[in-house]
């Protein structure tokens, strides 16, 4: 396989009229080695506007200053979850955490154990331009 891969879309169509957004690109990049970068640039019609990032986990998350650690956690039937880092700008993102419980899903909590983990990297009071990058790693 190749060390690397991008994949680059502007994906402000899937938002709709009221969110002001002239263009949002994104570009993915996966390096077999270092992880996996996610890199926003926005235009916004006005200025003021926030953002929320949503990341969805299995694994246990504490949060540093600028890292999320995520933790090897226990899943159905002996299996394990891997273990890493999201790295992100503190001083764009304002991080939160949320536990979810599964128990009450149909086939989910058999997959994924009795909860999963959702991430929100929070942005405020951005300028007409914004960009943004987070590493997912090891």
């Amino acid at each position: 396989p190749e060390a690397s891969a991008t994949l680059e879309l502007d994906i402000s169509d899937a938002y709709p009229a009221e969110a002001g957004l002239e263009s949002w690109y994104r570009r993915v990049r996966l390096n077999r080695e270092a992880g996996v970068e996610i890199e926003d640039t926005c235009v916004f019609t006005e200025s003021g506007g926030n953002v929320v990032l949503h990341l969805i986990t299995a694994c246990g998350v504490q949060i540093g200053a600028s890292t999320l650690t995520l933790e090897e956690t226990p899943l159905p039937n002996g299996r394990v979850t891997g273990s890493g880092q999201i790295n992100f700008d503190k001083d764009v993102f304002t991080v939160s955490t949320e536990e979810i419980s599964l128990e009450g899903g149909e086939r989910l909590h058999k997959i994924w154990g009795t909860r999963v983990v959702r991430i929100s990297l929070a942005t405020d009071d951005l300028e007409t331009k914004a960009s943004w990058n987070v590493l997912i790693n090891r």
